[in-house]
């Protein structure tokens, strides 16, 4: 399936790809910052209650 993605991209005009270039990194830095928060919401649980 990736393979027909890649030959697919081929004929896509530029504008497409840099659309879906920039998608793909807000997606990846939008992921980052969800896992950073959950981290620190988690915390105070970690530590032991005594």
């Amino acid at each position: 399936m990736s393979t027909k993605l890649i030959e697919l991209e081929q004929f896509a005009p530029p504008c497409v790809r840099e659309e879906r270039i920039s998608l793909v990194k807000i997606l990846f830095a939008t992921r980052q910052i969800l896992q950073t928060d959950s981290k620190d919401a988690l915390e105070p649980v970690r530590k032991p209650l005594g």
